[in-house]
């Protein structure tokens, strides 16, 4: 999982920061899970709308 984020943010870690980098990395991953069930609910409501008519 880090390495998606790292890759994403394109972020270096630094040894003397760590702590404030884990935040980092927790609220990126929370912010993709996030992206990613919005994207699937707007596709689930476009099908059904589609669906509907």
């Amino acid at each position: 999982m880090y390495d998606i984020v790292e890759r994403i943010i394109n972020h270096t870690w630094q040894s003397n920061y760590s702590g404030d980098q884990q935040y980092v990395y927790t609220i990126c991953g929370v912010l993709m899970i996030v992206v990613v069930v919005e994207l699937i609910d707007v596709t689930v409501n476009l099908f059904r709308d589609i669906i509907r008519r």
